[in-house]
């Protein structure tokens, strides 16, 4: 297959090692249940199938979760401009979740008011999320009695003392059904290290939701139960879900929506809140003309034998302005990954 390089010779990172570029391709494998190998070198992360190990160390894993980080800070778009970055990888595997991940990390949260004020100004029937120290649950609030000398408020699932709630936040008509319930996740490393530990309730409470990712949902929900650490992980991991906080059927919060590439003509048009959409692999970027996404990135696979999408990519990209990763946005593609951007008008 001819890589994005291929088309006009300017798209940063090519690399000629072949090494590299089979550490990329093995790595599914690997991380995924057959023995890990250490790699030669020092690698800023590691990904393992367990918490536990082995892990599976390269400088690509960190790479890619720095380039949905450095994504998620970037303002530099005028109302009605797209910004679309494209990776050529050897394959796609673990690109969309990692990017995923550092873009949930970086992306902010607005704190939320102490629960007893959010309780005052609440009108009965008003759908509800709130999280506890052990729980968070989706329930519909009732009443808020502030007779006793520990305010209680009333749901329709229960009754809980207010100062035991850590946070709550109201429902848009339209959110999950009531009464879901799920443990609290606990943050991990990486999410202590960008100190989101500090107002991490919060953060389940009222999630950003402004990222989706389109392609194969069996594998995405595969790569996402991955364990990312620092180094050899003796600083400790996290699941890439604990990042990520992927919807599904019965979660009580969730930050990203896993779209299948499949049949995703009938979820257009997506969300207005939707900032980033991430298309992983070609029955993904077939799609990139029809979302209005501020950010886009566009996965293409090098192991699969399909133009369609490097020649989408490319006659998009003929209409927009290019840009330079480098520079724009502090980034440069490891070895054995393909990259370029450019703006675009919606």
């Amino acid at each position: 297959m001819i890589g994005l390089e291929g088309r006009d010779g300017h798209a940063a990172g090519r690399s000629t090692a072949s090494e590299q570029g089979k550490v990329i391709a093995d790595s599914r494998a690997e991380v995924l249940g057959q023995p890990v190998e250490r790699l030669q070198g020092t690698a800023r992360l590691s990904l393992s199938r367990d918490s536990s190990g082995p892990y599976l160390s390269a400088n690509w894993i960190g790479e890619l979760l720095g380039l949905g980080a450095r994504a998620a800070r970037y303002t530099e778009l005028e109302p009605a401009e797209q910004l679309v970055i494209a990776l050529s990888l050897p394959v796609r595997d673990f690109a969309a979740v990692l990017i995923g991940s550092g873009w949930n990390l970086t992306f902010p949260n607005s704190p939320l008011a102490e629960p007893l004020s959010v309780f005052r100004s609440m009108t009965p029937g008003t759908k509800v999320r709130i999280v506890t120290d052990d729980f968070v649950l989706v329930d519909r609030f009732l009443l808020l009695d502030e007779s006793r000398s520990s305010p209680r408020v009333k749901l329709s699932g229960k009754e809980w003392i207010v100062s035991k709630i850590r946070s709550v936040a109201a429902l848009e008509v339209g959110d999950e059904p009531t009464e879901r319930k799920q443990v609290v996740p606990a943050p991990g490393a990486l999410s202590k290290m960008a100190h989101l530990d500090s107002h991490w309730s919060d953060r389940l409470c009222h999630p950003s939701r402004n990222l989706a990712i389109v392609g194969v949902q069996k594998w995405l929900r595969e790569e996402a139960d991955v364990h990312v650490a620092r180094e050899d992980a003796t600083a400790g991991n996290e699941a890439l879900t604990n990042l990520l906080q992927p919807a599904h059927t019965l979660a009580a919060t969730w930050s990203t929506e896993l779209f299948s590439s499949a049949g995703f003509a009938e979820q257009l048009p997506l969300r207005d809140e939707l900032r980033c959409v991430i298309l992983d692999g070609a029955a993904a970027i077939r799609y990139l003309w029809e979302i209005e996404a501020p950010i886009i990135f566009a996965l293409v696979d090098r192991s699969i034998a399909d133009e369609s999408a490097a020649d989408l990519i490319m006659q998009i990209r003929g209409r927009g302005q290019p840009m330079t990763l480098a520079s724009d946005l502090e980034w440069i593609p490891p070895a054995g990954v393909e990259a370029f951007a450019f703006k675009v008008r919606m």
